[in-house]
């Protein structure tokens, strides 16, 4: 077994695109009697992390492993809360001695219990995904287990819109609430690539990358009613 434990803070020179952007959240509103009501609501939470791990005989060959654990709960119905939704996302990427692009592993997708405690202060997660080869070529997938905890720290950020319209024709309740927490992390990446030795890789803070690691929150209510299009004139 290959077993990497890293304790040292490392530099990301390149920004890898894994392909989670359908870990983006629900969109779209309910109609009812003509039109002329529309109420949605949803509130969604994600962890993310992207590590950086340095090994073999030169600085240069690393593997960077990014992972977003998502879930949400949307509803179309002001009478009856959402079913949870969660969707987790992982991909690997490979570069050698040279600083170039090898090889990249990426999720088809997962999902599993997944909870952001409140006030963004810590999440913990334990699942198995499978990762499979896209990168020079479609290849062969294998099964990472996956441990990672998230523990929030400093200030929150956060960014609130409310937006009001009151007019006889159309009457307009807008309620946007993003939250967003930088995050200590400790995660432990477990896995056998087809004709390989079993390898785990431990990280820490000390290896995110620069995109490095957060836990947020997303809260959004509309509540419209009137003449569709004047309506949508605002």
């Amino acid at each position: 077994m290959t077993h990497r434990r890293v304790g040292s803070r490392w530099a990301l020179a390149s920004v890898i695109a894994v392909g989670l952007t359908g870990l983006i959240g629900v969109s779209g509103t309910a109609h009812a009697g003509g039109g002329d009501f529309v109420f949605h609501k949803l509130y969604r939470e994600d962890a993310f992390a992207e590590f950086v791990v340095h090994h073999g005989d030169c600085a240069l060959e690393r593997t960077v492993i990014q992972v977003t654990f998502h879930q949400d709960f949307y509803t179309e119905d002001p009478h009856v809360p959402g079913p949870r939704t969660s969707l987790f996302g992982l991909g690997i990427s490979e570069f050698d001695c040279n600083d170039q692009f090898v090889a990249n592993f990426s999720s088809p997708g997962g999902s599993g219990p997944f909870d952001i405690e409140p006030g963004l202060s810590s999440a913990k997660v334990h699942t198995t995904m499978q990762a499979c080869q896209d990168f020079p070529s479609a290849g062969p997938c294998f099964d990472v287990d996956i441990r990672a905890y998230f523990k929030g720290v400093g200030d929150i950020d956060e960014n609130q819109t409310h937006n009001v319209v009151n007019e006889p024709d159309c009457k307009i309740d807008e309620l946007i609430i993003t939250k967003t927490r930088e995050a200590r992390v400790w995660a432990k990446f477990a896995f056998t690539e087809p004709g390989g030795q079993p390898t785990v890789y431990e990280v820490s803070t000390a290896n995110l990358s620069p995109n490095g690691a957060s836990l947020s929150s997303d809260f959004e209510r509309l509540f419209m009613q009137g003449d569709g299009f004047e309506c949508t004139e605002h």
